[in-house]
């Protein structure tokens, strides 16, 4: 499913480059609840916070 997602591959770059906005800003096209998804598990769990 994932490779419909319109932009995906400029999504994951800006993932991996550590682009925030640009990773935020580039799923503007994407449903609300996906972004919201992609969003959370983007952040760093608890535990590797810690580390």
């Amino acid at each position: 499913m994932a490779r419909f997602i319109i932009g995906l591959e400029e999504v994951i770059r800006a993932l991996f480059a550590g682009e925030g906005e640009a990773f935020a800003g580039r799923m503007a096209a994407w449903p609300p609840d996906i972004q919201d998804h992609a969003l959370a598990l983007s952040q760093p769990s608890p535990s590797e916070e810690r580390s």
